[in-house]
Order: C-alpha cells, then structure tokens, then sequence
C-alpha cells in the first residue's frame, strides 16, 4: 500500500525516524507493521532521491540549514 512504501521508506533513510501512522482500522494497521519486512537497497533509495529532485515543489520551504542532513 502507499501508506507501507511511504513507512519502509521512512524506515530507510534513517534508523533513528519512527513513524507513527494513524489509523482507526486494524487491517490498515497490520498493513503499516508490514513495512518493517521492507529494506529499499542503496541503488533504489538513490533512485527515488533522483525523482524526488526532479519534482517542483511549492509553498513553504525551511531554511537550508533546516533541511541538512547533518
């Protein structure tokens, strides 16, 4: 679902993120807990950043030193 893509993700681009997805429904719940079996491999994770690049964002944007990874 995207829901687990967007959690193992999540789960991918830094051990320290824990997601905390909300739902009312169980079955949506065992969905989400599913994305802990799902790793994205380096070339894909390296992938996904190169679309993401390409993407017009709008509206409020942080500060740079917000965004750093550092």
């Amino acid at each position: 679902s995207p829901a687990q893509f967007a959690i193992a993700w999540l789960l991918s681009v830094k051990p320290f993120i824990v997601p905390i997805p909300g739902t009312t429904k169980l079955h949506h719940l065992e969905e989400d807990i599913g994305a802990i079996h799902t790793r994205f491999s380096d070339s894909e994770m390296a992938m996904f950043r190169k679309q993401f690049e390409q993407l017009d964002l709008v509206g409020f944007r942080a500060k740079d030193a917000a965004l750093t990874d550092k």
